[in-house]
């Protein structure tokens, strides 16, 4: 006989799978690792806006705080991919004015990522505090 998972058991094993990645992140994890959290965000965002009927408040609750943490995320990938495609036009720029121009860009750049990663304890907790109430 086949067993089927519920859109709910479906959005608590998404949450399930983020929690454990938020748990396993360093304090000052890698960009990569980060950008895995994103992923699975969305992962647990998408299961659980299938769920929210049968959930309701927590669940929306819970979208809402991912949706953020994606958001923010998304932001620091942002910031890394504008960051590589400048210093890749800096490798064939001879320009001085160019140079400075493209490092204030990439300085600018360093900063989204590192605003991102201060609120990045608060969004988390937020999260998964919200996924709890809605899937434990």
């Amino acid at each position: 006989m086949e067993s089927f998972l519920t859109v709910r058991q479906l959005a608590r094993r998404a949450f399930k799978n983020l929690r454990k990645a938020i748990g396993r992140l360093a304090s000052s994890p890698s960009d990569a690792q980060l950008h895995q959290i994103r992923i699975k965000t969305k992962r647990a965002r998408y299961a659980a806006e299938l769920a929210r009927p049968s959930v309701g408040k927590p669940a929306g609750r819970f979208i809402k705080s991912a949706r953020a943490v994606q958001d923010a995320l998304g932001i620091h990938q942002d910031a890394i991919q504008a960051e590589r495609h400048i210093r890749q036009f800096l490798k064939y720029s001879t320009s001085v004015r160019a140079g400075f121009v493209a490092g204030r860009m990439a300085e600018r750049q360093r900063l989204r990522r590192d605003t991102v990663r201060k609120a990045m304890k608060r969004l988390f907790k937020a999260l998964l505090k919200r996924g709890k109430k809605a899937w434990d």
